[in-house]
């Protein structure tokens, strides 16, 4: 087993803070909002939302429908779109924020808290490496086919056999983060959703975002044509089947949220953990979770949740800073964060409407990020 920690000595950036303002991102931003368009036009996605912006202003740039469908309504700054695996950054956030609490330790073993893990194979898996999916869980299996409930699906992963030692390689792990979020539900006593709400939502201002949305479905953009719940189309449940067998409620995946929302929520680590006057991490988290704890052990840089630029390919495109950071979601959606220009840009759509077999979108995705951060760097 390896000991996934920082290199020694490194430091991340102050965050700049840009002075552009709306009217002239907007004039600049031309060739990225065409970029978007043209993927909607050529059929990518039904729709598609652009948020790009500063700590202090946003440009929203939105086109196309929710659906062909009857009931699909027109792409707007509001509408709901199922985030993925961009869900795994509200569990980190409520992980950072326990840990300013003093709640426990990245270093602390995850059987500390869910009795589970206390077998030979899972005992030496810490916090810090479901975070950094360094953890040795496999990244995926189809725990849905026979489970119907949080418990279950986590009795599942804890009798689930190791891939690696845990530390020894970054592999993205989905089931890291479901246990990583039964973790934290542990500790907190409370769900994700009552302690996101309290935390995150409210002090926020976020209208659209949580788990299981209670709108028209007209303000949702559906996702796939479930094979598995024979050919019933996700339209307002979550679309990893994983999370949808717990009720929508998991670590790795279940937030909805708008383009308007996530701009806040940008923001908000863009002034590096405050937003509007009020701080909801302090500077030191934020910057702590930014660092790369993975160097040692491979190409992909892993931060506490976050995905960091690395020299090799990259989603975040070729003009983004190294500094950069960020995620993507599994049906289409986007965030990336460049504190070296002081701008984000978040790009949402539900290219898996109506299948997956769509990927146009990876390369359209870097594109955008390539035309907005020469625009306005």
């Amino acid at each position: 087993m390896s000991e996934i920690y920082p290199a020694a000595g490194e430091q991340t950036l102050p965050f700049l803070r840009s002075g552009l303002q709306p009217a002239e991102m907007e004039a600049r931003l031309g060739r990225a909002f065409a970029l978007s368009d043209r993927a909607v036009a050529e059929g990518v996605a039904p729709g598609a939302a652009l948020a790009v912006g500063t700590q202090d202003q946003v440009v929203f740039h939105c086109s196309g429908s929710t659906t062909k469908l009857d009931q699909g309504g027109a792409v707007e700054i509001d509408t709901l779109y199922d985030m993925a695996s961009i869900s795994k950054l509200f569990t980190s956030f409520m992980a950072l924020k326990l840990l300013e609490q003093g709640a426990f330790r990245l270093d602390d073993p995850v059987s500390l808290f869910i009795a589970e893990f206390q077998r030979p194979d899972k005992r030496m898996i810490r916090m810090r490496h479901l975070l950094t999916h360094t953890s040795g869980l496999l990244p995926h299996d189809n725990f849905f086919l026979t489970c119907g409930s949080q418990q279950e699906m986590l009795n599942a992963i804890a009798v689930s056999p190791l891939q690696t030692a845990p530390g020894d390689q970054v592999a993205y792990s989905c089931l890291g983060y479901i246990a990583l979020g039964n973790a934290l539900q542990r500790i907190a006593g409370q769900t994700l959703p009552e302690f996101l709400e309290r935390e995150l939502f409210q002090p926020l201002g976020l209208q659209e975002t949580g788990y299981n949305p209670q709108v028209s479905k007209n303000r949702i953009a559906p996702t796939e044509y479930c094979s598995w719940q024979k050919g019933k189309l996700c339209w307002g449940e979550v679309h990893d089947e994983n999370a949808r067998c717990q009720g929508g409620v998991s670590g790795n995946a279940g937030i909805f949220s708008s383009a308007r929302d996530m701009a806040s929520f940008a923001q908000m680590w863009m002034g590096e953990g405050s937003f509007r006057n009020k701080r909801l991490l302090s500077p030191n988290t934020v910057r702590t979770s930014i660092l790369n704890y993975t160097a040692a052990i491979g190409e992909e840089y892993r931060g506490l949740g976050w995905l960091l630029k690395a020299p090799t390919y990259s989603f975040m495109g070729d003009l983004a800073s190294p500094a950069s950071f960020g995620h993507t979601g599994f049906t289409g959606t986007s965030i990336v964060l460049n504190p070296r220009s002081g701008l984000f840009v978040i790009w949402l759509t539900n290219r898996v409407h109506p299948s997956r077999r769509e990927d146009r979108h990876i390369r359209y995705r870097a594109l955008i990020h390539n035309a907005v951060f020469a625009a306005l760097s």
